[in-house]
C-alpha cells in the first residue's frame, strides 16, 4: 500500500515538473505574439491623441495642451510599428503661496502598443531622434535604445538611463548594429514595461 503510494506521489510530481517545464515565461520580452492590429498607423497616431484631447475635461484647471504630435516608431529587427512617440507643449498650473502660477513645459512621453491598446513607458525632457538630428530618417527602437536606417543600414543612436527623477539618455557615435544584434536588443527587454495603460496624465516633470 505504502510502495502504491510512493509511486502515485512519483507520478504527481513528475505531472507537475512538466507543467512548469512547459508553461510560457511571463514576461514582457520577445516572445510575446506577432504583433497584429486593425489599424494603419495614421489611426493609432489619432487613437494616441484623443487620449489627450478627446476629453471633456480639455482644460483641467492644473495644466493644458497647446500642441500635441504623434509618431509611430518601428520595432528594432522585426520592424513592427508598435512603439510612440507623443511630443506635446503644455502649460502647467500650479498654487504656490496663495498664488496660481503658470509655467510652459516640453514633454516626450514614449510608449508601446500591445493589441491595438497603448501602453505607458517613460517620459523624456526632449526627443533623441531631433536631439541626434535624424528626425527625417526612418527610426527604430526597443524600449531602451533609439536607432535608426541611414543608405540602408541601421545604427543605433542613443540609450535611456533610468534615473530616480527623471529616465535621461546617453547621445551615442552612430553604431552600426547587425540584425543579429537587433534581436539581442529585443530579446533583453524589448517590450520590458509595467502594462501600466496610457492616460491623459502620464508625465511627470517638475514644476
Amino acid at each position: 500500500m505504502k510502495s502504491y503510494a510512493k509511486i502515485i506521489s512519483f507520478v504527481i510530481t513528475l505531472i507537475m515538473l512538466f507543467t512548469l517545464a512547459s508553461c510560457e515565461k511571463v514576461n514582457y520580452g520577445y516572445t510575446h505574439p506577432t504583433y497584429t492590429s486593425e489599424y494603419t498607423s495614421q489611426q493609432h497616431i489619432e487613437r494616441i491623441k484623443n487620449v489627450y484631447l478627446n476629453k471633456s475635461e480639455a482644460k483641467n484647471g492644473t495644466w493644458i495642451i497647446n500642441d500635441i504630435n504623434v509618431e509611430i516608431i518601428n520595432s528594432f529587427y522585426d520592424n513592427d510599428p508598435e512603439y510612440f512617440i507623443v511630443e506635446m507643449d503644455i502649460r502647467i498650473g500650479k498654487i504656490i503661496e496663495g498664488y496660481f502660477k503658470y509655467r510652459d513645459a516640453y514633454l516626450v512621453i514614449f510608449g508601446f502598443i500591445w493589441n491595438d491598446e497603448y501602453y505607458y513607458g517613460y517620459t523624456l525632457k526632449s526627443n533623441p531622434y531631433k536631439v541626434c538630428g535624424y528626425e527625417d530618417n526612418k527610426k527604430f527602437v526597443s524600449n531602451y535604445t533609439f536607432g535608426i536606417e541611414e543608405d540602408g543600414k541601421v545604427y543605433k543612436i542613443a540609450e535611456v538611463k533610468l534615473l530616480a527623477d527623471l529616465p535621461s539618455y546617453t547621445v551615442l557615435e552612430k553604431q552600426e548594429i547587425t540584425l543579429e544584434e537587433q534581436k539581442q536588443l529585443m530579446e533583453n527587454g524589448g517590450y520590458n514595461f509595467s502594462r501600466k495603460k496610457l492616460t491623459r496624465t502620464d508625465w511627470y516633470i517638475k514644476f
